[in-house]
């Protein structure tokens, strides 16, 4: 890999020859992103117009429209990484180095998955975790880089949710996490309830949904919500 960037099976030249540390699968996501913007769209406004104040949704979807008009996924940092992740090797993500180049390279925001049991830990190691993260959103924010964050839950994370839906567990943690990145600008920084949330899909994945929406909604009023359908993202 190039300087300052993990090692990654598969890795390939792009970006005017940046080296980016991904899989084949990571391109794929990314590929995804790119082609579901219209759909992602979607979600947004559905977001905007169910939990933002009248008047204000009209003006953050014009500045969210021409933010999320190129993205780039940065996957496997701070969820699904290779190896176990650690704070000596997650200071090699997100580089001042990598976000220039992807600065220079024309992209406007970037979709960070970050991995839920730390995400949502009410604990000391949860504490440092949020810290790290919102320090590289205002480094990647500094170089007007937009940033939809989203929960990236392991398949057991995502069957716990399922069988502690009615604990109320999932919401409080998104309580958790909202509060301290409600100190990003809602122009900077989007939330994006989960990722492909399968096999949580139909009315239960709609009321957990709903749940994480209203617990984000009262900790960062103003920030955009990023909602899904369930099962795997998809609108059909």
């Amino acid at each position: 890999a190039g300087p300052g960037l993990p090692a990654r099976r598969g890795a390939g030249r792009d970006m005017d020859g940046m080296v980016v540390g991904m899989q084949r699968s990571s391109w794929t996501a990314v590929r995804r992103w790119r082609h579901g913007l219209r759909a992602s769209g979607l979600a947004l406004l559905i977001a905007i117009a169910s939990f933002a104040p009248a008047g204000h949704a009209r003006a953050q979807s014009a500045v969210l429209k021409e933010r999320l008009a190129r993205g780039i996924n940065l996957g496997h940092w701070f969820a699904q990484t290779f190896q176990e992740f650690s704070y000596e090797e997650a200071e090699r993500y997100i580089t001042p180095e990598q976000v220039e180049a992807l600065a220079a390279a024309g992209f406007r925001h970037v979709r960070l998955p970050v991995a839920l049991e730390r995400s949502f830990a009410e604990t000391e190691d949860g504490a440092r975790f949020r810290t790290v993260l919102i320090d590289k959103i205002r480094l990647l924010n500094a170089h007007r880089l937009a940033v939809v964050l989203d929960i990236h839950p392991t398949d057991e994370e995502k069957r716990r949710i399922d069988e502690t839906r009615t604990q109320g567990t999932f919401a409080r943690g998104w309580s958790l996490l909202a509060k301290e990145l409600s100190v990003i600008s809602p122009d900077d920084l989007a939330l994006e309830v989960m990722n492909e949330p399968f096999p949580l899909k139909g009315q239960v994945w709609a009321t957990l949904q709903d749940e994480a929406a209203q617990a984000i909604r009262a900790a960062a009023p103003q920030h955009t919500i990023v909602l899904n359908p369930g099962n795997w993202s998809s609108l059909e």
